[in-house]
């Protein structure tokens, strides 16, 4: 069958393919058996070395992807372990902060304390003798409400006390004076306590915006955890691709701000892994392409080998070429299988070239090429394919000069005895072929790998963006921490400012009860010596009284008269005595309530030092504990700027890589260009060497058994229904709503606009009717076949 199959493919073939194949078969007919078996064993060890090689490449290849797949765990353990510590911070960070708030809302307070303590003291200042009931009254209100230390239960004896003096010892008059004190008092304190209602009720609402600011940092704390969280569930039950693809389903149904918000830290982990696993994947694959390119240049070799051999032994003389052929005559079975494998290397050429008006094909080529360029394969190989392409149309020229003489050779060929080394031939065609099947996968691929780095390098962009945008939102972050560190500073120099004249203040006070004291103490003790003096001077007057010698008078007149002025005297003693008893039992009295009112107020003010003592102890401890923080917040600016920085080295770093990934990127892109046009340069040589065209009739054969099975589809219903198909029967791309479905006018099958491009015309009308590429060659005698790129030559 096979036979059958040459022979009429040579008759159908111009004389220039008739010489170029007889050529071959006399430099076949030429060797001997033993070169042949030979040829074959050495082939056969060559194949069993490539097995070999591909079978270590394997191992090494399973080694390699267990090697990557523990540093991918090993990568994800540290992104874990990243992440874990970023929320940490986080947390620190915002519980800082919310902390910092809530002490400067609170110094802030006490400040505004301290302002109304100085207000009062200072009006009890200005009014020293004046102690207005209602005054004291107002002012210790004003203190419950700013100072709630400070106890008030014992204020309202003051007032009927102090009433009672100033009603005893001044009347009306005073009365009426100390109201309208009070009520100059009360409209000062109004004017006092209104706008420190307003600027407390304007710290409550910054103390509920900083509230809910700290209720917005928990819940991004808690976004972060779940993030870990699905983080490590992703690690565990599912790859990253499925990740990035589950990713990519949220961006579609959520808002950028929402996805930032919830899956950032998420999709920047999984974007780091992938990187990192794309790297490790691009380098493996980098390795086994060159690896596979050396395989490649050995497999080129070999063929150069055989080619150089086949030259060697076409330039016998004719003689022993007739020798030969007497010899051994049955060499004409294995010349179609000694010519497979260079049809074989040859028929990638012609598809590539075929296919050069298809985009999608293009993008293959061109994608292969890249492929070499990048992972290795020289400019000086790519040189010697081409001259090694150009030796081989030469030699295959230079054996036509000897197609007469062995054109009646082939007739006395034997096909018995060369049946076995015409099996070997195939099986050895059969794994070159597989071989280039595996080089097609490898291209695929590379070509896999590439869109892979070209998706990571965008990554890497958003990636250099977005920490762009975290490092101004650090700085930002920096800046306003330094801010409120120098108004907390500031807020503490104040705050010790106040207490330094709050503390001086209380002292003043203390100095002047002391001496107040000290005064009422000096006085009772004058009150008592002057009453211990009068009480002794009555007593000496009594004794002088007693001592003195009595002379009455004789007559009864001057008696009585004496009895009279005595009994006045003793009346107006009597009297004195009376009113002077009641002027002392008066100061008696005042001196008792002014002491009793001092008492009274000296334990008032000492229970008010000693809660307003023990309040300034735990604000000094606040201000202390405050001034640990300062520090704790200066040392952690001093870390966040030492990690700004390596942050920026990072971003420096990030950019000069993308720089060299820039250059690279031309360089390569480059290259493509050279080698394309390199290509191009060898398609042209390609369509104008007539002689290697003609050698594709294996091709064309398997391409007319195609067509008559398409002919003899003609007794089959060829209709297809638009709902039964859903991919082009050419280019196999999926229809849409941008790509149409058309029938092809003569087969009925389904094809896109792309593909349906040829018309032809039908009728007496001369219609124009859209049929596909292989309905336009069946169709139309002068067309070219629909897998070439050119017309179909002239006889």
């Amino acid at each position: 069958m096979a036979e059958s199959a040459f022979d009429t493919s040579q008759a159908k073939c111009p004389d220039s393919t008739d010489s170029v194949v007889n050529s071959v078969v006399a430099a076949v007919v030429k060797e001997t058996p033993g070169d042949q078996e030979k040829e074959i064993r050495r082939l056969q060890f060559e194949l069993d070395e490539a097995r070999s090689l591909a079978a270590v490449a394997n191992y090494s290849l399973e080694e390699s992807i267990e090697t990557e797949r523990r540093k991918c765990q090993e990568e994800v353990a540290t992104l874990q372990q990243l992440m874990k510590e970023n929320i940490q911070e986080a947390i620190r960070e915002t519980q800082e902060h919310s902390e910092g708030e809530i002490r400067r809302l609170k110094n802030i307070v006490t400040r505004l304390e301290l302002e109304i303590l100085e207000l009062r003291s200072s009006s009890d200042r200005d009014n020293p003798n004046v102690f207005s009931a209602v005054t004291k009254t107002l002012a210790r209100k004003v203190g419950n409400l700013t100072n709630p230390n400070i106890l008030t239960s014992q204020t309202p004896p003051q007032i009927p006390l102090v009433t009672a003096t100033s009603t005893e010892s001044a009347g009306d008059d005073y009365l009426e004076q100390s109201m309208k004190r009070a009520q100059e008092d009360v409209e000062v304190l109004r004017s006092l306590v209104l706008p420190l209602e307003e600027e407390i009720k304007a710290l409550k609402d910054k103390l509920r915006y900083t509230d809910e600011q700290l209720r917005v940092y928990e819940s991004n704390q808690a976004e972060l955890v779940r993030g870990s969280q699905l983080l490590n569930k992703i690690a565990e039950d599912e790859s990253l691709e499925s990740a990035i693809a589950d990713l990519i389903s949220r961006t579609e149904l959520h808002t950028q701000d929402q996805f930032s918000q919830r899956d950032f830290g998420l999709f920047l982990a999984i974007l780091n892994a992938q990187r990192t696993t794309l790297q490790e994947e691009r380098e493996r694959l980098r390795s086994q392409m060159q690896e596979t390119c050396q395989l490649l240049e050995q497999e080129r070799r070999h063929h150069r080998e055989l080619r150089r051999s086949l030259q060697k032994n076409n330039l016998h003389p004719t003689s022993q070429n007739m020798m030969d052929c007497n010899k051994d005559g049955s060499k004409g079975v294995p010349i179609k299988d000694r010519i497979g494998p260079l049809i074989s290397r040859i028929s990638p050429v012609l598809k590539r070239k075929s296919s050069a008006q298809s985009p999608s094909k293009e993008i293959s080529v061109d994608s292969y090429v890249l492929d070499t360029s990048t992972f290795g394969i020289s400019e000086g190989a790519s040189t010697a394919t081409k001259n090694s392409t150009k030796e081989e149309i030469e030699n295959i020229s230079a054996c036509s000069v000897d197609s007469n003489l062995t054109s009646s050779e082939g007739s006395f060929l034997q096909a018995d005895e060369g049946h076995q080394t015409t099996i070997r031939y195939r099986v050895l065609e059969a794994d070159f072929q597989q071989l280039q099947e595996e080089k097609a996968q490898v291209d695929k691929q590379l070509i896999k790998a590439r869109e892979e780095s070209q998706m990571l390098s965008e990554l890497i962009k958003d990636m250099e963006h977005k920490w762009t945008e975290m490092a101004k939102d650090y700085e930002k972050q920096v800046d306003s921490l330094f801010g409120n560190i120098q108004d907390a500073q500031g807020q503490l120099k104040s705050v010790t400012s106040a207490f330094n004249k709050f503390r001086n203040q209380a002292q003043e006070t203390l100095r002047q009860l002391q001496f107040d004291r000290q005064s009422v103490s000096t006085e009772l003790v004058r009150l008592q010596e002057e009453n211990d003096f009068l009480t002794g001077k009555h007593s000496l007057h009594a004794e002088q009284l007693q001592n003195e010698m009595i002379n009455l008078p004789d007559n009864l007149q001057e008696l009585q008269y004496v009895c009279l002025n005595l009994r006045e005297d003793f009346i107006a003693a009597k009297v004195a005595k009376e009113a002077l008893e009641r002027k002392w039992k008066m100061e008696i009295l005042v001196l008792k309530n002014q002491l009793l009112s001092e008492q009274h107020s000296k334990e008032t003010l000492e229970n008010s030092l000693t809660g307003e003592i023990d309040y300034l102890r735990e604000q000094l401890g606040l201000m202390r504990s405050v001034q640990t923080q300062l520090d704790e917040e200066s040392n952690r600016k001093a870390s966040l700027e030492v990690a700004l920085q390596q942050a920026k080295e990072q971003l420096a770093e990030l950019k000069n890589l993308a720089s060299e990934s820039v250059s690279s990127k031309a360089k390569l892109e480059n290259e493509n260009q050279q080698l394309r046009n390199r290509v191009s340069s060898l398609q042209a040589d390609l369509e104008t060497s007539e002689a290697v065209q003609r050698d594709f009739v294996q091709l064309s054969q398997q391409l007319q058994v195609q067509l008559e099975k398409i002919r003899q589809s003609e007794k089959e219903l060829r209709w297809q229904y638009e709902e039964d198909i859903d991919q082009c029967a050419e280019c196999r791309q999926t229809f849409g709503v941008a790509k149409r479905k058309h029938h092809c006018r003569h087969c009925c099958q389904i094809f896109c606009s792309d593909c349906l491009r040829k018309t032809v015309t039908s009728g007496p009308n001369k219609r124009q009717s859209r049929v596909c590429n292989v309905c336009f060659y069946l169709l139309v005698q002068e067309s070219a076949p629909f897998f070439s790129s050119e017309p179909q030559p002239s006889n």
